[in-house]
């Protein structure tokens, strides 16, 4: 008997389309749930951000937060930054075209009360002092950057790495705010800082430029030139820097005890010390590890 050969070639070319279309369905359906899946979460995340955006005057709304002080009745702790730009942002409330003895002390009482409550500090008046003479020296040191960069142009205006000037939603005198401020040399401050205006800026100038203003400019100048030595903190405050102090030629303090009627003993003990701080600012350190004072006079020319 003849053997019959039975042509199988289209059945495999059938099976062959069916498995493709099989597989073009899986993908289809796979890339449809990876779109999905992709597209649930990032409409959650625009939703809480949605909710979490809006204007922020202060810091500290949704956390809480409690200033701790160290032995010296100085700010320390986890919440010393966010004290600092709380600083910054109370500063930023003030009018330029006041001097700090002028600002309303309805102003200074909201202030502190504000921050008081936000960082959770006891009602005591030492404190107090301390707050309003931290927005006092910045409140200072921005007008003399104003004047410096922009008027008598003794500074040369220089922008930052974060030229992000306002986070979006965010007000003049929101956390978002600070610390982004970007020196533009084409801009005028009212372009930069948000709670300068138009009208106060020309007016700040034209305070700025009388004859007994520039003449008090020009003596602060003079002094600061003959100024020979400087701290060595760098952006540190006192309270970062005595932390390495404490570990490397930190003075020590005699203390004498008492034991007993007639028996005394001398202790020398590290502890901090006002006088102590100022002293290690003011030193460098030298080859060997010793802090001395530089003379500005040996001090090679770059």
């Amino acid at each position: 008997m003849a053997e019959v050969h039975k042509d199988t070639s289209a059945e495999h070319t059938t099976e062959d389309e069916c498995y493709d279309h099989r597989k073009e369905q899986r993908q289809l359906i796979m890339a449809r749930r990876e779109e999905k899946g992709l597209q649930k979460p990032s409409k959650n995340l625009d939703t809480k951000k949605r909710k979490g955006r809006g204007p922020t005057k202060s810091l500290g709304k949704h956390t809480l937060m409690t200033l701790d002080y160290d032995d010296l009745g100085q700010p320390c702790g986890k919440w010393r930054q966010k004290y600092a730009m709380q600083v910054g942002i109370c500063m930023h409330k003030l009018s330029i075209l006041h001097s700090w003895k002028e600002v309303p002390e309805t102003l200074k009482k909201m202030i502190w009360e504000d921050t008081m409550n936000q960082f959770n500090i006891p009602n005591d008046e030492a404190k107090k002092d301390l707050f309003l003479s931290a927005v006092a020296q910045r409140f200072r040191d921005f007008k003399a950057k104003l004047v410096s960069g922009w008027i008598t142009k003794r500074r040369k205006v220089g922008g930052t790495k974060k030229k992000k000037i306002y986070d979006e939603g965010a007000t003049p005198y929101s956390e978002a705010s600070q610390g982004t401020s970007f020196e533009d040399p084409s801009k005028l401050p009212y372009q930069i800082w948000r709670h300068i205006t138009v009208e106060e800026w020309y007016a700040f100038v034209k305070q700025k430029t009388t004859p007994e203003a520039i003449a008090y400019g020009s003596k602060n100048s003079a002094n600061a030139k003959a100024r020979k030595h400087y701290h060595h903190l760098g952006a540190q405050s006192y309270g970062q820097a005595r932390e390495s102090w404490m570990y490397n030629h930190y003075p020590t303090i005699a203390s004498t005890t008492t034991l007993g009627t007639s028996s005394t003993t001398t202790v020398a003990q590290r502890q901090p010390d006002r006088a102590l701080d100022w002293w290690c600012s003011m030193h460098g350190v030298d080859a060997k590890g010793q802090r001395v004072i530089p003379d500005p006079a040996t001090k090679a020319d770059s």
